[in-house]
């Protein structure tokens, strides 16, 4: 496996680059260039495919790997106990020793308390069995203890080695990426110049169809924005309605209570006096609907919180908590290479991709993308819906949302996860970026 990756990689690098230079060529000499690169672009495409294979191996092995450390740690457990029956065995022998004269050796309790030559010789025999059978087991829990300390170097050595061969792959991953679509863009490009007429016009075509679409996209998503404001506006209107309604209907009961009292000190007919405890009555009424009202206000648009817990709570603005609710939606779900929808899984830059377009934040699809787009900040500066990069050596390989409190959500080659960043990720970051609508 690790033979195959140093195989890509050299393949990637020793690959040749073609420029495109039209006006220094014939159109069959760019014909010529436009077959080399197609070609090139089409092998890139299978050691891609390739890798994706290899990680598959890759997950595998992975998961043998976590399996053995599993079963290591039962037996270690196992072991320990055992371990520890040893040493009290040897102990509450020891105790039984001092318990009598320390001034005699079991070997001469045996010699004093024997009855004859016979007993003397079964009793010293039995006396060297017990201290022969106390230092084997001595012994052998000095050999189990070395072989379990061994042994678990050993798995995590392995598992050192397995992390560094997955950051290799996303590496290589991530510069076929940036290579394939440099060799689409070259083969576009000279398709375009040796291209008939016709072909040509084709081509306006659809460029001109790609910029009509551009618009409509951007002009549907300002009808959002103006969509969403008018909707506040409506409902500040509904609110200002409703205090003035309630002002109103709170001036006529308090009209309502100075003409009791007014009838109260002006004697006035029994009937007159049943019609105003009538009024009274409606006018409690309507300020009991009132109240219900503003009670409908205040809940509306109340914070909420997550009752599963699956969503980390985080401190930032509502695209930023919008963003890691998204990603949340996938935690413990399996790492999937080259995956950037849920259907399909996620990658590292994926899932970062698809949680801030489900937020209206649009960024490029992969890391070394993402990191040049974006604003560079420090670590201080970094808040909740931030990106976070790491480098394996070379260019940028791995990103996550940043959460804050020295922790990240992203998918990585043990699943969509929450990491600390402190340890292992602390080795291999490169920084911090914003985009723009987030923080």
């Amino acid at each position: 496996m690790k033979k195959r990756v140093f195989l890509l990689t050299a393949t990637l690098l020793t690959a040749p680059l073609y420029s495109v230079q039209a006006e220094a060529k014939t159109s069959t000499e760019l014909a010529v260039d436009k077959k080399a690169i197609d070609a090139e672009l089409k092998t890139l495409e299978q050691d891609m495919i390739n890798m994706n294979k290899q990680f598959d191996t890759y997950v595998a092995t992975y998961e043998a790997l976590q399996q053995e450390m599993i079963d290591l740690e039962a037996d270690i457990a196992v072991t320990n106990d055992e371990l520890r029956e040893r040493r009290q065995i040897i102990a509450n022998r020891m105790t039984a020793y001092q318990a009598q004269d320390s001034t005699f050796s079991p070997y001469v309790e045996a010699f004093v308390g024997a009855d004859s030559f016979t007993d003397l010789v079964t009793r010293t025999l039995s006396v060297k069995k017990i201290i022969d059978a106390d230092e084997a087991m001595r012994t052998h829990q000095h050999e189990q203890a070395s072989t379990l300390k061994k042994q678990h170097a050993t798995l995590l050595e392995k598992e050192a080695a397995h992390e560094q061969q997955f950051q290799m792959m996303q590496q290589q991953y991530e510069d076929m990426t940036v290579k394939r679509a440099e060799n689409k863009a070259q083969s576009l490009a000279l398709k375009e110049k040796i291209a008939t007429k016709k072909e040509k016009e084709q081509l306006a075509r659809e460029r001109k169809k790609a910029a009509a679409q551009a618009e409509k996209l951007k002009k549907m998503q300002q009808q959002q924005v103006e969509a969403v404001k008018k909707a506040q506006q409506q409902a500040q209107q509904a609110q200002q309605q409703a205090a003035a309604k309630e002002r109103a209907q709170a001036a006529a009961q308090a009209a309502q209570q100075q003409a009791q009292q007014q009838a109260q000190q002006t004697p006035t007919p029994a009937p007159q006096k049943t019609s105003t405890t009538d009024a009274t009555s409606n006018a409690d009424e309507a300020s009991v609907s009132t109240t219900g009202g503003n009670a409908g206000n205040v809940n509306f648009g109340a914070k909420t919180t997550d009752a599963d817990q699956q969503t980390p709570t985080v401190d930032g603005s509502t695209t930023a908590k919008g963003i890691i609710a998204e990603a949340s939606k996938y935690l413990g779900t399996s790492y999937v290479w080259g995956g950037s929808t849920p259907s399909t899984g996620f990658d590292c830059s994926g899932l970062t991709s698809w949680a801030f377009k489900q937020n209206n934040v649009s960024i490029p699809r992969t890391a070394a993308q993402q990191y040049a787009a974006s604003t560079k900040i420090s670590a201080s500066e970094a808040k909740a819906g931030d990106l976070v990069f790491f480098s394996y050596g070379k260019g940028v390989a791995h990103v996550g949302i940043y959460l804050g409190d020295g922790r990240m959500l992203n998918a990585q080659n043990r699943g969509v996860t929450i990491d600390k960043l402190a340890g292992h990720w602390s080795k291999y970051i490169v920084g911090y970026g914003r985009f723009a609508g987030v923080n």
